[in-house]
């Protein structure tokens, strides 16, 4: 991370060697650092700055479907890690040990400050190369993190800690009494028009919906943030929702993926945060990923909203650290799930909704008996296996302080 914050340091100062010979230069600049990352690898003086804790709650959500738990793998595949715990994979209600856990939480803060102090580096040579005062700056993480929280770790889930991620946008002169807190809902898609549309002066079109979509040279699935940072009237009701999927089944040594053959297992989770009458939802459902419908291409995977393998709906204004699945199957579901699984189903308010296949009614057909019970068949194992709650211990951390 040092070398690679002297790099972008060192092409800053070459970007203005050329910006004097260039009247109109512009330029582009992307610096990404691993950490924070496994292994939890940062300089002993980073580890100095933390104790060890214990997340506030280490035990899955109550009624939580077991293909929405994540076994940790990132963790658990070092060899050290995974030789003192006999390569097992960890199950809802298995926990690392008290001190692994705090070892694991103190080197995660530590790598945060580590690549903390290179980013300041960065922004140091912007201010020495006189680019500061005309250079548009986004700082943003890929994904969250879960420590322990909900017997989970790493980010491989469909968790609010998992999905939430730091989005900062600095424009110079646009906040000159300050910056902008919003509660909207924003998505990492929303960085390429933004950045678009302030410092290119492009304002790129919302993709097309349908099969149009595979074929638009250029158009985004994300929406300008500029309403939001001009503080447009009625521009935080319009950022209502934020989507996330992610997959069970697309890992391991299988290439391709079920979840890009359209395998027999593969599960899709679907995700929403929203608001409902006022009041700050995550409804979650994940659902069979097949190859039916697959637009005029020869191949590809839509998911099957009726063959759902589990739902998740939790409060975040009770239940901010999503203790408690409220969700109820279909024949229980109360109007507010009903109203978050259609807001859901109709996907990100762009044009091009959840992909090609969105607008086109492919997720929607007849399923035969074979099919349902092999569904079913699935669905009793999952739920089989949700009820295997052991308390074992992970062994050894696999990186310690490093200088």
């Amino acid at each position: 991370h040092s070398l690679l914050a002297a790099r972008a340091a060192e092409e800053l100062h070459s970007f203005k060697k050329r910006a004097a010979g260039e009247p109109k230069f512009r330029f582009f600049l992307a610096v990404g650092f691993l950490r924070p990352h496994v292994p939890f690898c940062a300089p002993r003086s980073k580890y100095a700055l933390y104790e060890g804790t214990l997340p506030p709650h280490a035990s899955p959500p109550e009624s939580m479907p077991y293909v929405a738990f994540y076994d940790s793998e990132e963790i658990t595949n070092f060899p050290d890690v995974k030789e003192g715990y006999h390569g097992k994979e960890v199950m809802p209600g298995v926990r690392l040990s008290d001190s692994k856990t705090r070892d694991f939480r103190r080197g995660y803060y530590a790598s945060v400050s580590h690549v903390d102090d290179k980013v300041g580096e960065v922004m140091a040579a912007l201010e020495e190369t006189g680019f500061a005062t005309s250079t548009m700056v986004v700082l943003w993480g890929d994904h969250g993190f879960s420590l322990g929280d909900g017997g989970m770790w790493a980010k491989k889930s469909l968790t609010e800690v998992a999905l939430a991620t730091p989005l900062i946008v600095h424009v110079p002169g646009m906040f000159p009494n300050g910056g902008l807190r919003t509660s909207a809902y924003t998505e990492l898609t929303d960085i390429f028009p933004t950045v678009a549309a302030l410092a290119a002066k492009v304002d790129v079109p919302s993709c097309p919906a349908g099969a149009a979509q595979l074929e638009t040279k250029t158009c985004t699935m994300g929406r300008s943030l500029v309403p939001l940072m001009k503080r447009e009237d009625g521009a935080e009701s319009r950022f209502d929702a934020s989507f996330s999927q992610y997959a069970r089944g697309a890992d391991g040594p299988a290439e391709p993926s079920a979840c890009l053959t359209g395998g027999e297992h593969c599960f899709m989770g679907y995700s929403v945060a929203t608001r409902h009458e006022g009041k700050a939802y995550r409804y979650t459902e994940w659902v069979s990923y097949n190859k039916e419908g697959a637009l005029d291409l020869g191949s590809g995977t839509v998911p099957a909203w009726e063959m759902v393998y589990g739902r998740e709906m939790y409060d975040h204004e009770e239940d901010a650290g999503e203790h408690v699945n409220l969700a109820k199957e279909n024949a229980a579901a109360g109007s507010v799930q009903e109203a978050l699984a259609a807001k859901l189903h109709k996907g990100p308010g762009t044009g091009g909704g959840w992909g090609p296949w969105s607008s086109r009614g492919l997720a929607t057909r007849t399923y035969t008996e074979a099919e349902k019970q092999r569904f079913k068949k699935v669905l009793e194992a999952l739920e089989k296996t949700t009820n295997k709650f052991r308390g074992e211990e992970i062994g050894r951390a696999s990186c310690r302080e490093r200088v």
